[in-house]
């Protein structure tokens, strides 16, 4: 999308500044913005984002040798360039907000928005796999959730889009709000809601509170998708005029049934209130991909998708790194790769996905949950404990977390602690073998992603 300088300071509130004679307040530019001066691409804007642990107006100059024409900040900087541009505003973070929000009242696609406590991401890629069969269709790329991501992924939207799928964080107090004064959801999905984000959100109470607020912002004549499996996520219905529920275990409206593992593929039926939709499959193991894949399932019937475009947008899914990728690597070795994040609902799901897999040995690679406040002692125990009913030989653990799953271990479980994901890397490197299968799983700062990666390139 392209816009002229005085318009985008306008939309924004701020003063323009231009240094050199390559610009005038005519001058139409890509909308097109990013806020790390390391990855900015030519043609960008620079927006100066103040962090906790740094000030994105220290890398102002970076950005512009790195190709960026110009910049939004907060106060006028003088820098070492002919010529370049400058909005200087309040609030960045604000700018970036009445941007995305600016891009979408232009396109005014089909707002589709995602939020749960875990599966929003998994779910966003199968919905958009399964429409983009058809439909025109666009979604915020990799986990850009938050009120900075949401419309830095907006900047990149195609201008003809129809549907637009989003998900949605609501990590502390307020983000949810933050988020809906970006987007104006059409439809609205709840993957589930669970002990996630405590140290910010106090407890599931607080964490259903901010969920919640997605369904309550739905337009009129618009329609939520629950997951009804889960309890407090199905008591959101209470909160709209329309709303369904999806599961593979309660009685739902639609419904994933008569599951079935064979190799790297799932197969299932699928029930929509009462009447048989369909049989499909995906190329993942574990019922929480089914239980995923059903709000695809039935947006593509509600959008006019036949049961076989249906199917081949669920074939066409991949997981991304990280969510649950199964690797089959040298002499039989598998790895289920869930390294991107966890939380207790996350880790009991990926845990019951593994299960599934053929292996005469299995590993857990196991980092420190994050974010769970007061309840990290006895959440962490409770894993342990789900850990030990299941057929671990090893835990191989980094992470401060680690005596908390050692007590609750069964004794038959072999329990190695690592300082980092580097030794444990270079200890499976030493000692895997033909037949084993690994599970890595932990918050996303443990940096398990890294022995992922050195096992595929091993």
């Amino acid at each position: 999308m392209k816009i002229k300088l005085f318009h985008l300071a306008q939309l924004l509130g701020g003063k323009l500044i231009i240094n050199g004679d390559e610009y005038s307040p005519f001058t139409p530019i890509e909308l097109s913005l990013n806020v790390d001066s390391r990855k900015i691409k030519d043609g960008e804007v620079f927006v100066c984002i103040r962090g906790i642990n740094s000030n994105g107006h220290d890398f102002a100059e970076d950005a512009l040798k790195n190709g960026a024409i110009g910049l939004i900040s907060e106060r006028e900087l003088k820098l070492d360039k002919d010529s370049y541009f400058q909005i200087v505003v309040n609030d960045t973070k604000e700018a970036l907000k009445k941007v995305g929000k600016f891009i979408l009242d232009e396109v005014n696609p089909v707002q589709i928005c995602i939020t749960g406590s875990a599966g929003k991401t998994t779910v966003k890629e199968l919905i958009y796999s399964v429409l983009n069969t058809k439909l025109n269709i666009s979604k915020t790329f990799g986990n850009f959730n938050t009120p900075i991501g949401l419309p830095l992924s907006l900047t990149k939207i195609n201008m003809n889009t129809k549907y637009f799928v989003a998900e949605i964080s609501a990590s502390y107090p307020g983000e949810m709000d933050e988020n809906l004064s970006i987007v104006t959801p059409d439809i609205g999905i709840i993957t589930n809601i669970g002990e996630s984000h405590l140290e910010f959100l106090g407890d599931v109470n607080g964490v259903f509170a901010e969920k919640v607020k997605l369904a309550k912002a739905l337009k009129e004549n618009c329609f939520l998708l629950v997951n009804g499996d889960n309890l407090l996520s199905r008591s959101a219905l209470n909160f709209v005029s329309s709303g369904y529920s999806y599961g593979i275990k309660s009685l739902s409206n639609i419904i994933g049934e008569n599951i079935v593992f064979n190799g790297s593929f799932t197969y299932f039926d699928v029930t929509i209130n009462g009447k048989k939709a369909g049989s499909f499959s995906l190329e993942t193991l574990g019922e929480h991909f089914v239980l995923n894949s059903l709000p695809a399932i039935y947006l593509g019937f509600t959008f006019g998708l036949t049961s076989n475009e249906i199917k081949t947008g669920l074939l066409n899914f991949k997981p991304l790194p990280g969510r649950g990728r199964l690797l089959n690597l040298r002499d039989g070795i598998k790895v289920f790769d869930d390294s991107y994040n966890a939380n207790p609902l996350s880790f009991e799901a990926s845990i019951r996905a593994f299960d599934k897999i053929h292996k005469i040995n299995s590993i857990l690679v196991m980092g420190d949950m994050l974010e769970l406040g007061a309840k990290s002692d006895s959440l962490h125990r409770q894993i342990a404990k789900i850990v030990s009913a299941n057929s671990f030989s090893k835990v191989l653990y980094v992470g401060k977390y680690a005596s908390q799953i050692k007590d609750e271990l069964s004794p038959d479980i072999e329990f190695i602690q690592f300082n980092d994901s580097f030794a444990i890397s270079n200890y499976l490197k030493e000692t895997v073998k033909s037949g084993d299968a690994i599970l890595i799983k932990g918050s996303n700062s443990m940096n398990l992603e890294k022995v992922v990666e050195v096992l595929i390139n091993w």
